[in-house]
């Protein structure tokens, strides 16, 4: 899946204050919601969402 592998790549270079914009059609909210768990640049990054870096969409 294309946008696995890209937040696979993006985790990887995370940087405590960094922001990362998903750009889709998907409704407001879901990146949150959804897209951020399923992405799991957490995992990735060894960063916290929230705390360490910011995520948001731009539909």
């Amino acid at each position: 899946m294309l946008t696995l592998s890209a937040a696979e790549i993006v985790g990887q270079h995370l940087k405590k204050g960094a922001i990362v914009v998903l750009e889709s059609t998907i409704y407001l909210g879901i990146t949150e919601e959804i897209i951020a768990p399923i992405l799991d640049l957490e995992n990735e990054s060894g960063l916290k969402c929230g705390a360490d870096f910011k995520i948001g969409d731009s539909p």
